[in-house]
């Protein structure tokens, strides 16, 4: 068997001598060679970081101690240019985040305006570039103390074609009547506070007319002096817009009428006439309410305040439905009503056929002893229905509902009713009680 003489290489010659093994290492070298030069040899060049904020820091300054505060109508940013390594200040390696901006506070010891000098600071110092300029060297704040007031918010009249012919609004309605304005205390002075206003948002208005139902709308609050110039460092402190609501209702003419409580079943056979000043008024309401009408009710008469002859009622305007907005220039409405020829009766009612109602839990109620009957009740019907009441058939109740009186002896009212059908009491009665107050 033959013998191998071949001696085995070196690793180091198989290495070098191995051209897969060479290429590799040329290539790394090649890398590590071009990174020693970028870094050595790279070019000086500029970058501007944009939009960086300013800060305004109060914090341990001569305009704390005096209680003044920074006004400003806008966050300020600037823009900084750096330069440095054209490797080191790339848009991947710098953002606004890297550099503050201060304000300089140092010369700020009155209210007013101020110009203050802005510095721009680099957030890491070993950081390789240099700052070289900023976009604004300075800025302008307003200093002054803090200061808030509730002010009263007034509405201007709505403009002439917003509401369609045939409807009506009484004008805007605010959803919030006053508001909160805070701000530099010498610029609050200056309001016009008597004439604030909140007017429709013109944005939303533009193009609006002929309005048949209620609309809603944003609003616009002008903080002016008393020359009408915009106060500036003051704002509306409200987190809640205030809403415009203009309420549109539809007009129309109904005859007015009027209705009766607590009537006997044949109560029409006794009335002779009513007649209702004005006979008819000029109303406006929601589309809804006016479809269901037929006329206007403009109050209710109680039969026991009907007696044989002329009967005269009044009632106010505004208490005729809480539907309905009268137009007219009155303040009341009369109403006469012409019961016929009645028969009279009086009777007593004694205290076995009078109840109290609605006592209040820390009420007692009793009768005075020697006082206990209501005497002279006035009865009114056919003289046949009053020939057969007998007086069992009348009964009183005292209301107590809402008695504030105190321990001792009252009088109170109690109204008086008949179990007939056709036929009345007339008038309410004093009683004479006496309570206990716990």
């Amino acid at each position: 068997m033959k013998r191998n003489n071949q001696t085995k290489k070196p690793f180091f010659h198989n290495l070098f001598y191995n051209n897969k093994y060479l290429a590799f290492f040329s290539f790394v070298a090649a890398f590590i060679i071009w990174i020693v030069v970028v870094m050595a040899f790279s070019p000086e060049t500029t970058y501007k970081i944009e939009d960086v904020p300013v800060i305004i820091n109060l914090e341990d300054s001569t305009a704390q101690k005096l209680d003044l505060q920074a006004f400003t109508e806008k966050d300020y940013k600037v823009d900084v240019t750096v330069e440095g390594k054209r490797y080191s200040i790339t848009p991947n390696d710098l953002s606004a985040d890297d550099i503050t901006v201060t304000a300089n506070l140092s010369y700020v010891d009155s209210v007013g305006a101020h110009s203050l000098k802005l510095v721009p600071t680099k957030n890491n110092r070993n950081a390789d570039y240099e700052i070289v300029s900023i976009s604004s060297e300075e800025i302008e704040v307003y200093f002054d103390a803090y200061k808030e007031i509730q002010v009263d918010l007034k509405t201007e009249k709505l403009p002439g074609k917003l509401i369609t012919d045939g409807y009506y609004s009484d004008g805007p309605v605010l959803s919030a009547n006053t508001v909160v304005v805070g701000g530099a205390a010498t610029q609050i002075n200056r309001l016009d506070k008597e004439n604030i206003f909140a007017k429709i948002d013109e944005d939303e208005l533009r193009g609006v007319q002929n309005l048949t139902k209620t609309t809603h709308f944003s609003s616009v609050i002008e903080l002016v002096d008393n020359y009408g110039n915009e106060v500036k460092y003051v704002e509306i402190k409200e987190t809640a817009p205030v809403v415009i609501t203009v309420p549109v209702m539809k007009k129309a003419e109904f005859a007015t009428t009027v209705e009766f409580s607590n009537t006997p079943d044949n109560y029409k056979d006794f009335i002779e006439n009513v007649a209702v000043t004005p006979e008819t008024l000029n109303v406006c309401a929601t589309e809804d309410v006016i479809s269901s009408l037929e006329n206007v009710v403009v109050g209710t008469i109680d039969f026991s305040s009907l007696k044989s002859g002329v009967n005269v009622f009044t009632f106010k305007k505004d208490e005729f439905s809480t539907n309905l907005k009268v137009l007219e220039n009155i303040d009341e409405v009369t109403v006469t009503v012409t019961v016929t020829d009645l028969a009279q009766k009086t009777v007593d009612v004694d205290k076995s056929r009078i109840s109290f109602t609605n006592v209040p839990d820390n009420c007692t109620v009793s009768f005075v002893d020697t006082q206990s009957t209501i005497s002279d009740v006035i009865l009114f019907g056919n003289q046949d229905e009053l020939d057969a009441v007998n007086a069992d058939e009348v009964y009183a109740i005292v209301d107590m509902t809402g008695y504030k009186g105190k321990t001792g002896r009252d009088i109170v009212k109690a109204k008086v009713s008949v179990n007939s059908l056709n036929c009345w009491a007339y008038g309410s009665y004093d009683l004479p009680v006496s309570v206990v107050v716990n």
